[in-house]
């Protein structure tokens, strides 16, 4: 069996006792192949000639004309066609000969000929070989046993090729099942990231990129909840810009939001990767400091305050407060404590203009 018999059989596994099966179906008998073999001589010139007229009936069909130019061309549809005649009266019907017939099936499908075509142009090779037994052989019962066994023979073969195409539609439709599933797995992943990418915006601010408020009152509520069931510290920082009205007024917005974003950097370089920074709003932000007291908040406060003079074009008052037993029942409070902490570090502050660097 050669190589690429051996690969269209194990698309539908054909083996010998499969063949041997379809042949009884079909009814074969075992002097079948000879009595088609001697025949050939007879028909041969027929047979080229009736390849032809079925080619060009085929051509007919506006449907079956759009493939040619395309897909394949009348020269070829008339070598595959003769080859397929030639076979029916080679006399020698093995595995080779069934994977032929599976061949047509599968190409005649690939290139998207439907099956009803084939068949059609088969019929009408029969009646004229059936004509052209007739025609040369003289012998009445000769005529009828050769008629009868290509009719057989081309049964057999109609089997495999409609097998062929049932085959690889099939695997057409799996291929394309997998495909869409695979897009909507794709698809599903994608809606998925651009999900969690908008929630990510909608909680975050787009200046600074920092939280929103609304993120951080989430926030707020899961360490407050933490804090109570770990027994453990919480503290906040409420930061306000000073005068940062006239540093817009005076240096415009895009120096205002050059500061709010100098802030930002500042805050996140000033703190642990558990604490949460959020901008609440206009030039105030917020932080909530787990695990830490009023003490340790006092000097991360100090902290910043010192880095954002170094850094950025302003100064910043900043409130610090610590968790209380009210606060679990009343969350904002915490952050009330600190915004009004802020205020009074705000009258602290003697000289308004020390430290800050409009330039």
């Amino acid at each position: 069996m050669s190589p690429s018999s051996g690969s269209l059989l194990e698309h539908l596994p054909l083996h010998d006792a499969e063949i041997e099966r379809r042949e009884a179906l079909a009814e074969i008998l075992p002097e079948d192949a000879a009595v088609l073999a001697a025949c050939w001589p007879a028909v041969r010139d027929d047979a080229n000639r009736l390849v032809k007229a079925c080619v060009r009936r085929q051509l007919e069909a506006a449907d079956i004309a759009a493939f040619v130019g395309g897909t394949t061309t009348p020269e070829s549809m008339e070598r595959d066609m003769s080859r397929f005649v030639r076979k029916v009266f080679c006399g020698r019907h093995d595995s080779d000969y069934a994977s032929s017939r599976l061949r047509v099936g599968f190409v005649h499908r690939r290139i998207g000929l439907p099956a009803r075509y084939f068949l059609a142009a088969l019929h009408h090779l029969q009646v004229g070989l059936r004509r052209s037994i007739a025609a040369h052989l003289r012998d009445a019962d000769a005529v009828g046993r050769t008629v009868a066994a290509l009719e057989r023979r081309l049964l057999f073969d109609e089997s495999l090729i409609i097998d062929a195409y049932e085959h690889r539609l099939a695997s057409e439709v799996a291929r394309e099942h997998d495909r869409a599933l695979r897009y909507a797995s794709n698809l599903e992943a994608e809606v998925a990231a651009r999900t969690h990418e908008l929630e990510q915006l909608s909680r975050t601010d787009a200046l600074t990129g920092l939280r929103n408020r609304r993120a951080f009152l989430d926030e707020l509520g899961r360490e407050l909840s933490r804090a109570r069931r770990q027994e453990r510290p919480l503290a906040a920082l409420y930061v306000d810009l000073n005068e940062f009205k006239a540093l817009n007024d005076n240096a415009g917005h895009a120096r205002g939001d050059e500061a709010l974003a100098g802030v930002a950097a500042a805050l996140t370089a000033t703190l642990r990767d558990i604490d949460v920074a959020a901008r609440l709003g206009g030039d105030e932000f917020c932080v909530l400091l787990p695990d830490t007291d009023l003490r340790q908040a006092a000097m991360v406060a100090a902290r910043l305050r010192e880095r954002v003079r170094d850094t950025c074009p302003v100064t910043v008052s900043v409130g610090v407060a610590a968790l209380q037993d009210g606060d679990h029942a009343h969350p904002e409070s915490l952050i009330e404590r600190a915004d009004a902490d802020m205020y009074r570090d705000k009258r602290r502050i003697h000289a308004p203009d020390a430290g800050r660097r409009v330039s």
